[in-house]
């Protein structure tokens, strides 16, 4: 089984959204994840780190507070995109708790 080097969880409606890696190797790796993480920040979302390393988490506005009201399909759609245009493909995008939303299977 190939794994991803990076995995997102989208945010849902009381659940901040999340984008794991495995911790950095070494220092280059490491200036490597924190570019990639500001990338999204300049997005204008709301991130903050996690203090083991691993990854951040992140909404949707740059306020840090879920709207629900934001959490569209169309949404979910153009955040997958945007982080595989920062992340790649290396990207894993974890959608099983969206198989009820139109086109997000």
């Amino acid at each position: 089984m190939d794994k991803k080097r990076f995995t997102l969880i989208l945010p849902m409606e009381n659940v901040c959204g999340n984008l794991f890696w495995r911790l950095p190797k070494n220092a280059e790796e490491a200036q490597e994840l924190h570019a990639l993480f500001e990338a999204i920040c300049y997005t204008g979302m709301w991130c903050s780190t996690f203090q083991e390393g691993d990854g951040f988490c992140f909404t949707p506005t740059g306020n840090g507070k879920l709207d629900p009201a934001l959490l569209t399909p169309e949404y979910y759609r153009s955040a997958i995109k945007q982080f595989k245009e920062i992340f790649g493909e290396d990207l894993a995008v974890e959608t099983y708790q969206f198989k009820s939303c139109n086109g997000m299977e």
